[in-house]
C-alpha cells in the first residue's frame, strides 16, 4: 500500500497538472474602451472572446485584472467571433506598451489583452488616430463598431 499511495498522488499531480495546462492554453482576446471623464453605463466596457463564447465584465474597475465576466448570448458572440484574427501581425509582435496617449484629453482609450496560447500580450490603444501607428487604424475602427453592436 505504501508503494501505491505515491504513484496515486502522481497521477493526481499529473492529471490535474493537465487541466490547468489546458485551461491556461487556452487562446482568447479581452478588449474594450475607457472614458475617463464619463458618467453612465458605457463608460467602461470589457469583453472577453474565447473560440466558442463572448464575456462582458461586469466589475467595472480599469484595468484592475480582476474580471467578472458573465456570458452573453451565441447572437453577440458572433457579431465578434473573428476579432482575434483581426488582430494585426505587426501588434502581435510588438512589446506591451501604450499606444499615443489615451484618454488623456477625454478621447477615450482602447483596451487590448490577447493570450496567444503561450504569452499573454496587453496594449492600451489611444483613439486618436493621429497619435497611433496606421496599421493601427483599421483594428481600432473594428473595435470601436463591435462594442458598438455589442451594446445596442
Amino acid at each position: 500500500m505504501k508503494q501505491v499511495l505515491p504513484a496515486l498522488v502522481i497521477i493526481a499531480l499529473f492529471f490535474g497538472s493537465c487541466s490547468k495546462d489546458k485551461d491556461k492554453s487556452e487562446e482568447y482576446l479581452i478588449f474594450g474602451q475607457s472614458h475617463g471623464e464619463c458618467q453612465g453605463v458605457h463608460c467602461l466596457d470589457v469583453f472577453k472572446v474565447t473560440g466558442t463564447k463572448l464575456y462582458e465584465d461586469k466589475d467595472d474597475k480599469f484595468l484592475t485584472g480582476n474580471y467578472l465576466w458573465y456570458e452573453l448570448s451565441p447572437a453577440k458572440y458572433n457579431l465578434v467571433a473573428d476579432l482575434k484574427e483581426m488582430i494585426p501581425s505587426k501588434l502581435r509582435t510588438e512589446a506591451d506598451q501604450t499606444f499615443g496617449c489615451p484618454d488623456c484629453y477625454d478621447q477615450g482609450a482602447l483596451i487590448i489583452q490577447f493570450f496567444d496560447g503561450e504569452n499573454l500580450h496587453e496594449f492600451l490603444i489611444d483613439t486618436d488616430k493621429k497619435s497611433i501607428p496606421d496599421y493601427l487604424h483599421q483594428f481600432v475602427d473594428v473595435v470601436r463598431e463591435r462594442i458598438t453592436l455589442i451594446n445596442n
